[in-house]
């Protein structure tokens, strides 16, 4: 796993995205040919209310190599979000999301069971 460059902050990242990390690498080497890159941590601008606020989620580069600056395409994207998707779920089942932008998958610490709140994240 590496950050895009020194402006993302995986410090501040909770532990329940730290936990997922190494196996979310894993499954990038696998499926994307490449270490996963994570272009936004706690840090940037987001949507009031991001994950991204309180450390709970990870926006990840969906390049067609590391370095080549092209988006695989949408067919592409399609089957790779399912497959993550369905894999989180099989691993960690109803712990993290996934959402498939355009530039990026944003993958997220949100229980399907129960809200968010700080007594959940300790």
């Amino acid at each position: 796993m590496r950050v895009k460059d020194g402006s993302v902050n995986v410090s501040d990242l909770h532990p329940k995205m730290l936990f997922l990390l190494p196996w979310l690498d894993d499954w990038w080497l696998r499926n994307f040919g490449y270490e996963v890159i994570i272009t936004s941590a706690c840090d940037g601008q987001h949507k009031t209310g991001s994950r991204h606020y309180s450390g709970c989620a990870v926006d990840c580069r969906t390049w067609t190599s590391a370095q080549s600056g092209e988006q695989v395409n949408d067919a592409h994207r399609a089957e790779l979000s399912d497959l993550l998707r369905s894999d989180l779920d099989r691993a960690f089942p109803g712990a993290y999301h996934l959402f498939a932008h355009s530039t990026h998958f944003h993958v997220a610490f949100k229980p399907a069971d129960r809200a968010i709140t700080w007594s959940t994240l300790i």
